[in-house]
């Protein structure tokens, strides 16, 4: 019934800029990189079955439910608390106001998400895995991947765990290297097939690389320049030779278009090879002569973005709830408990009850999982201090994801730890 409810007030899906841009690749059947050329692939295709937002949307909704179905029914099945708990996760105002979007970071999430859990299904009930499943895992794997950039880098977490489960019943020594050593060249050889199925798509049925990581080297540069006070961009980025920092402040906000795409931006994209080997050198040796300026452009917005701002409080605002109202203000600070700030503490606090809980028997599986979903989550919000292009709370998506995933494994593993008489584990691995 809530799976019932959730489509019905959801369906089809909300397209953001993104999602269009991509969405009009996939209707043209021409691909660039600045957006996952293989999620418009696959676009186009399901738009011979359906044309629309409406089999994306469902495919994304397959995955959230399907790892929720496995969370509540095949590892915590007898719990019926955290049942309860898990079928709430997508009402989360920071899961639902998100999961109703097309979106790169829905399929990341989703996806990952529901591999995850699949893991988390192996480890608790000691099984292992099939030649097939893992043939669908591996496959599975490199879509999800593909859809996001920094999907890349919390790939190898999520195979460490994926090899834990197949090394684990193994006799050999050096169980925990050979899973590291796997999961490093697993996670090479996905991303190398990955880089060449978006160079076919981009050269063969698009017009090549948008070589979008030049933005971030821009914004970068942009937000240096302003805690500096002097401009730190090559001249030929900028639109004319007076452009001052002032004229540069004025454009800088969590978005880079403002400063690059529109008539009024105070710079440029790079027009050849050259130019962008002097954009990437100027940006190293901007980065190593004003350090702090780096620190102070990234580390504001990421705080601000990504601990301070509410998802929830941004819908409210996006819907009309902006007046001042007695209950419109209550409103909107109710919302703003939305903010990863306020969960950040028991994010902590899941570190310390697994690092705890992996030392005995009963609790070690659950602890397991409780790590692995944790960590990737961490990894995403650590990485994007350096590795995103501007900063939107959405980014974060993947993250708060992780998070309601996890409470289940550290609220079993808390109350296991309240017992006494707990056996100390004899394996690590």
């Amino acid at each position: 019934m809530l799976l019932a409810l959730y489509i019905s007030i959801f369906a089809p899906g909300k397209m953001d800029i993104d999602a269009g841009g991509i969405y009009e690749h996939a209707l043209a059947h021409q691909y660039a990189d600045h957006h996952p050329p293989l999620m418009a692939y696959m676009w186009h295709y399901l738009n011979f079955i359906y044309q629309g937002p409406l089999l994306m949307f469902l495919i994304n909704m397959a995955l959230l439910w399907g790892a929720l179905y496995m969370l509540a029914f095949k590892i915590f099945n007898n719990q019926r608390v955290l049942q309860y708990f898990t079928i709430l996760i997508p009402f989360m105002p920071q899961i639902a106001v998100h999961g109703r979007i097309i979106g790169k970071d829905v399929i990341f999430t989703f996806g990952y998400g529901f591999l995850a859990m699949f893991l988390a299904y192996l480890t608790i009930h000691n099984k292992k895995i099939s030649l097939i499943q893992m043939l669908c895992f591996l496959i599975t794997v490199v879509y999800f991947t593909a859809v996001k950039f920094q999907a890349q880098f919390i790939l190898p977490i999520l195979l460490l765990w994926l090899f834990y489960t197949l090394l684990r019943h193994a006799t050999c020594a050096y169980k925990k290297s050979m899973a590291i050593i796997a999961s490093a060249i697993t996670s090479f050889s996905i991303m190398t097939m990955i880089d060449s199925i978006n160079h076919h798509l981009v050269t063969e049925k698009g017009s090549g690389s948008n070589h979008s990581w030049q933005y971030v080297k821009i914004f970068d540069l942009s937000g240096m320049s302003i805690y500096s006070n002097q401009v730190l961009l090559p001249q030929f980025l900028l639109k004319h030779p007076k452009i001052s920092v002032e004229d540069i402040q004025k454009k800088y906000q969590i978005a880079w278009e403002p400063l690059i795409v529109y008539e009024d931006s105070p710079l440029r994209g790079t027009k050849d090879e050259h130019e962008r080997e002097l954009l990437l050198q100027t940006w190293w040796k901007e980065v190593f002569n004003h350090p702090v300026s780096y620190i102070q452009h990234r580390g504001k917005l990421w705080f601000r973005e990504f601990f301070l701002a509410s998802c929830a409080k941004g819908w409210l605002e996006e819907i009309g709830i902006t007046g001042l109202s007695p209950l419109q203000k209550a409103l909107r600070l109710f919302a703003t408990l939305a903010a990863f700030i306020f969960l950040f503490p028991f994010q902590i606090m899941f570190f310390s009850i697994g690092k705890r809980a992996l030392n005995f028997t009963e609790t070690k599986h659950y602890a397991t999982a409780l790590l692995f979903l944790s960590s990737m989550g961490c990894a995403l919000l650590a990485l994007l201090f350096v590795k995103s292009l501007a900063v939107t709370v959405r980014y974060i998506f993947f993250t708060f994801y992780m998070f309601f995933l996890s409470c289940p494994f550290a609220y079993h593993c808390f109350l296991e730890l309240k017992q006494k008489k707990l056996q100390p584990a004899t394996d690590q691995l």
